[in-house]
């Protein structure tokens, strides 16, 4: 019922239905996942890593949860070089270690070491998330901010191009 209600838009409904799903399955991560996810669109950050901090210790081994505690993280406002920042990149790391083909976590992962200047490891990232999710233009967008950084002007023409054609 929670995702029907997700679907309709009813996201304070969907979040009461997630809670008790979780409580009725206490060790599936996946209404924690979707609840996490929810307030997360809710704009409920705080609540969502709270939460997602939790289960990350209680389902060690879900890529999912690790990516959506850096999204949740990285929504909340993180400065690059902030211990959140920090805690977000391990998350998404952690993320990547668990599922090597999660391209959510590269993707983001990405986004976050171009914002703080890391430049080439962003790129590595990003073009390794692109190559799994061809079709998510944010990442391909950021590649290509990347890519022209770093001097590959025509690539990241390209792919500007491809964005732009998406549009």
């Amino acid at each position: 019922r929670g995702v029907a209600l997700v679907m309709k838009g009813r996201l304070e409904d969907a979040v009461k239905e997630f809670q008790t799903a979780g409580e009725l399955s206490p060790e599936d991560a996946l209404p924690q996942v979707a609840l996490g996810l929810t307030l997360i669109q809710l704009d409920k950050h705080s609540e969502a890593i709270a939460l997602l901090r939790r289960r990350t210790e209680l389902n060690p081994k879900d890529p999912r949860i690790f990516w959506l505690l850096g999204e949740a993280l990285n929504r909340s406002g993180v400065q690059p070089g902030s211990a959140e920042e920090k805690e977000a990149i391990s998350a998404l790391e952690k993320s990547i270690r668990l599922d090597p083909r999660l391209p959510q976590s590269r993707a983001l992962l990405g986004k976050i070491l171009l914002r703080r200047g890391d430049v080439a490891h962003a790129a590595e990232h990003l073009e390794k998330a692109f190559e799994l999710d061809p079709e998510d233009m944010t990442a391909a967008y950021q590649l290509a901010q990347a890519l022209q950084r770093m001097g590959q002007t025509e690539r990241a023409k390209e792919l500007f191009t491809k964005v732009s054609r998406a549009k």
